[in-house]
Order: C-alpha cells, then sequence, then structure tokens
C-alpha cells in the first residue's frame, strides 16, 4: 500500500461491507487520525472477500512484478483461499520436476511441504525451499548446503510450512538461535542432503554412461589409426616392458582399486645397463653401482602414481600391445594425461576436460589428441621434438579421416 498515494480496502463478510478509502493529501490536511471507514450492508452482487485498489502510485510497478511478489508473499496454497490480479487468478508457479513429500512431526509441531528437483535449472528464478509460517512466505533456505553441494542446488525448488517457528518483529527472518528453529534447521538440511546426493548420483551415472560411450569410439578410431601405421606400435622389449607392468597394474588396481606404479626393470634392460657401465670402466671411468644411464633419469622424471581408481576403463588391442585408456580424477592442478606401462590415464578435473566436457565433437578432438600423444612416447626413441609432433599428427589423421 505504500506504493500508492490512495489505497482503498473494501471487504465483505456475509451481510456486511465495509470499505476504507486512505488519501494520503487528505490525510496530511485533516486533524483527525481516524481511518474513515464506511459500513453498509453487502448486496447480492457482492462477493465474499477483500479488494484492495491502488490509486495514484508513487512509481511504475510492472504487473509481473506484483504477481511475483504476491506469489511469494501470501498463502496461495492454503485452502479455500484465492488471490486476483486485475480479476486474473493468480496461483503457485508450478516447476517440472521429481517432487519429494516432507511431513515430520517434531515435539513443537508438524514441518509439512514439499521438495521439487526441477528438471531444468532454467526454470527456478531463485534456487531454495520457501519456508513458510501459517503459508506465508518468510525467506528462501538451502540450509547451508549450498557450500557442500556444489552440484545440483540450482535445481532445488519447493515450499516447506512450519507453525511453530517464532519470527522476528519484521516477519522477514525466523530467530535463529531459537531450539525451534534449531530443530528445524536440522531436521531441513538431513532431508535435502539426501534429495542432492540422489542429484548427484544420478548425474554421476549419466557421466559414466556419456564418458563410456565417448571413450569407446575414440579407441575404435585409434586402434584404426594404428593399423594404418604399424610402425608407430611399440615393439621389441618396449612391449614387453608394457606387457609386464600392465598385467603387474591389473593386479594392483584388482586388489586395493588403484593404479600402482611399477619401478621393476626387465632383464634386458639390467643386462643393457651392466654392459654400459661396464664399457665406461674400461674407458677409465669411475665406476660406481649407484650410477645411472641417462635413459633411467628420464625414465624416473616421466614416472609419476596414479592413486585414484579410474571412473571409466577401455582396452584396444592389437597384435603385439594392447593399450588400455582411464578417465581418472588428479585434481584441478594434475596433469593433464599421463601413463603407467601401457595404461594412459586422463585428468578429468583438468580445465581443458571441464571445458570440452559439453561439447562432443570438442571433446573426441581432445581425447584423441591426449591419447596419440601418449601412444607416441611409448616408443621410448631417440627422436627430435618435431619428429614426435608429426607420428602425433599422422596418428590423428588416420584417427579422424572417414574409411
Amino acid at each position: 500500500m505504500s506504493l500508492a498515494e490512495q489505497f482503498i480496502v473494501q471487504s465483505v463478510k456475509g451481510k456486511n461491507k465495509c470499505t476504507i478509502i486512505f488519501d494520503s493529501a487528505d490525510w496530511k490536511k485533516s486533524d483527525n487520525w481516524e481511518l474513515p471507514i464506511e459500513r453498509e450492508k453487502a448486496s447480492p452482487l457482492d462477493k465474499e472477500g477483500t479488494k484492495i485498489i491502488l490509486n495514484k502510485l508513487k512509481k511504475k510497478i510492472s504487473v509481473g512484478e506484483v504477481e511475483k511478489y504476491l506469489k511469494q508473499s501470501v498463502p496461495l496454497r492454503a485452502r479455500k483461499f484465492s488471490i486476483f490480479l486485475n480479476n486474473k487468478k493468480i496461483t503457485a508457479k508450478t516447476v517440472a520436476g521429481k517432487v519429494i513429500p516432507i511431513k515430520i512431526k517434531t515435539m513443537f509441531g508438524k514441518i509439512e511441504g514439499e521438495i521439487i528437483v526441477a528438471l531444468s535449472a532454467r526454470d527456478i528464478d531463485e534456487p531454495g525451499a520457501e519456508c513458510r509460517v501459517k503459508q506465508v512466505f518468510i525467506k528462501r533456505e538451502l540450509f547451508g548446503l549450498e557450500k557442500k553441494h556444489q552440484q545440483g542446488t540450482s535445481r532445488i525448488t519447493g515450499s516447506v510450512n512450519a507453525d511453530f517457528l517464532p519470527l522476528i518483529s519484521s516477519r522477514s527472518d525466523f530467530i535463529t538461535d531459537s531450539p525451534e528453529y534449531k530443530l528445524f534447521h536440522q531436521l531441513m538440511q538431513a532431508e535435502l542432503d539426501k534429495v542432492l546426493k540422489d542429484i548427484r548420483n544420478q548425474s554421476d551415472v549419466k557421466n559414466i554412461k556419456k564418458i563410456t560411450k565417448e571413450l569407446q569410439e575414440t579407441m575404435k578410431d585409434i586402434r584404426e589409426a594404428l593399423l594404418l601405421n604399424p610402425d608407430f606400435v611399440p615393439q621389441g622389449r618396449a612391449v614387453t616392458r608394457l606387457k609386464e607392468e600392465g598385467r603387474k597394474k591389473a593386479m594392483a588396481a584388482s586388489a586395493d582399486f588403484s593404479a600402482k606404479s611399477l619401478t621393476q626393470k626387465d632383464e634386458n634392460s639390467e643386462q643393457e645397463e651392466r654392459d654400459i657401465k661396464n664399457e665406461k670402466s674400461s674407458d677409465g671411468s669411475k665406476n660406481n653401482t649407484e650410477d645411472k644411464t641417462k635413459e633411467d633419469i628420464e625414465s624416473e622424471k616421466e614416472e609419476t602414481k596414479v592413486e585414484a581408481k579410474p571412473l571409466v576403463m577401455k582396452k584396444i588391442r592389437i597384435k603385439k600391445l594392447g593399450i588400455s585408456c582411464g578417465i581418472v580424477s588428479l585434481g584441478e592442478y594434475g596433469p593433464e594425461v599421463l601413463s603407467e606401462g601401457n595404461a594412459i590415464y586422463i585428468n578429468q578435473d583438468h580445465p581443458i576436460y571441464r571445458d570440452l566436457y559439453k561439447k562432443s565433437d570438442l571433446l573426441h578432438l581432445h581425447l584423441l589428441r591426449l591419447m596419440t600423444q601418449e601412444i607416441v612416447l611409448m616408443k621410448k626413441l631417440r627422436i627430435t621434438a618435431r619428429e614426435a609432433f608429426e607420428w602425433q599428427s599422422k596418428l590423428l589423421k588416420d584417427s579422424l579421416v572417414e574409411k
């Protein structure tokens, strides 16, 4: 009513009809502090209820703004109660989604309502459950779970009513240190936590299905490219080492669901190391059993342990080599991709992966780029950076060109 210079309130109940006309200009001129109330008998044409008419508005307001405010501030869901705006009935907004009924009995009274998980966050103006007292909106709450759950809170809406909650004088908030509100907050937090965990689990299932399909297609393309380029497939000692490490890797993963790094070298590598040291000794170099070849040092630098269980793991088999690829969580600041034996691990937490996740074509290219990069590195040959990039380019081209 403060938006208008003049308002009229007209109420009809049974055979009685009362009308109040308040005009701020007349009020300022008059010494009479009593509101002018007119009483008369209601006619058969008068409908029971209260009508408020705002005249001489102080500022422009849209009907949409008024409707939104009324939907929040009045008990639209209460029985035998209706609100009309310019003769149009206002109804509570309906959001498509999963409805979770709330009905809890406490020592102070009942908590009743529903939590709605919207199909799309775009259907919600503001996330959170409407907390009401006697069906009148007080505030919107996520009960502190927006800090715990980054996923799903934008799809939460609904309304819960608890008549026992004590309010501050402005009726814009609850008395939060009261035992009634503390119990209400604790119970609603537990209910909403269950809902958000369910959302996260559903999202994980969808994520696994998507990346499984994407990884299968990527591995298929990689296999075709390797068959066209057999020279790029690691051979000889490299194949033996990769297969041996791969077997040990699989055994460790099945034991503790984590990928363990392997450091044992094959007999050929050890013999090669001894030969190099013997050659150094014969040339007058210092023969020290703790000396390491340059290749060993580079290998140790490249070695990185993967302690995360792969979210998805797929394998392609070629005549002399089986290559597996997994999607793992290595953290936002972790490596983009790394290899252990013949297993390639792609970090789903990396900013580039996250940015391309919803762009299927670009995600496919991203996976191809990372996998071809690691396959070239598996060769363990002394080639220039340019040669390595050329090999990768060839694999990428043969992976993408339609057969």
